[in-house]
């Protein structure tokens, strides 16, 4: 009989005998669902209870077996065991979290962002509907970490960092002050894209007025003009290559406007082909320049 309860407590000898790592890992290779991980941290949890229940002291015959020792050194192990399972999954917790509260916290500076001209109305406009996108998807994502962070609750309580806590405790809070935040900044907006609209139809008749001026004073006085030598024509190439870039910053701003209000995309045909000469102005030049 002694034998006999001596060998019951052999179920518990794969604890210390197995490689609590290399079972995890080989366990975390398959991707396991959080069913799963629940699954092993219950049987910790009720391998624990079954082995509290173990009598300090056992009497066979006229022996009495002291087995506190043996006890709670079997329940050392099958703490190490399921701390292991849930420092894993606590470690996929924690990159949700700050994942999702970094993506949060960069849709709220986004929104914060000052609005004065058509090129930042249009990146605050942007992300207004990134977060009216992201509205469709959020309680799917937020769900996985709160049931995570559920589950350890329940079988390793009082883990958390008190940070971790307050962020996992803020993470919603945040998410629904942002979105609160997107419909007040919404509303401004709307109150002032008349008066932005305007100003993109001005910058428009400009820009249209602008080109064509830019267009003859290429053709007077720029790098193709008959008669002058490689280095002015370079220097000048250089110049009107630098302009070109100013009127093709405005070129998209004015189109990031148009896409914006909904207006038809203006041509600017005089401006792409002062375009497609400057680069192959450019690619000869360079030939020209190695081999000054």
């Amino acid at each position: 009989k002694v034998t006999d309860f001596l060998q019951s407590f052999n179920q518990y000898d794969w604890l210390w005998k197995e490689d609590v790592e290399k079972v995890l890992t080989a366990f975390a290779s398959k991707k396991p669902t959080l069913e799963k991980y629940e699954t092993e941290l219950k049987k910790f949890q009720e391998m624990e209870e079954k082995i509290e229940e173990i009598e300090a002291m056992t009497q066979i015959g006229a022996m009495a077996l002291k087995t506190d020792d043996l006890k709670y050194s079997i329940l050392e192990w099958v703490k190490q065991w399921k701390k292991a399972y849930a420092k894993d999954l606590h470690g996929k917790a924690q990159v949700k979290l700050e994942a999702l509260s970094d993506e949060i916290k960069q849709y709220s500076l986004r929104l914060k962002k000052e609005v004065k001209d058509i090129d930042s109305l249009g990146e605050v406009m942007k992300t207004l509907e990134d977060i009216r996108k992201k509205e469709s998807e959020i309680e799917m994502e937020l769900k996985p970490v709160n049931d995570i962070y559920d589950l350890l609750d329940t079988y390793l309580p009082h883990t958390l960092e008190t940070q971790e806590k307050e962020d996992r405790d803020m993470l919603k809070k945040s998410w629904k002050k942002l979105v609160k935040e997107a419909e007040i900044t919404r509303n401004e907006l709307q109150q002032r894209q008349t008066d932005f609209k305007k100003t993109l139809i001005v910058g428009i008749r400009n820009l249209i007025e602008d080109v064509k001026e830019f267009r003859r004073d290429f053709e007077l006085n720029g790098p193709m003009v008959v008669g002058i030598s490689p280095r002015e024509a370079l220097d000048r190439l250089k110049r009107f290559s630098d302009e070109y870039q100013v009127r093709k910053r405005k070129y998209d701003i004015n189109y990031a406007g148009e896409t914006l209000f909904n207006l038809t995309h203006k041509t600017y045909p005089e401006l792409e082909k002062t375009n497609q000469e400057i680069t192959l102005l450019s690619k000869l030049y360079n030939l020209y320049s190695e081999v000054l």
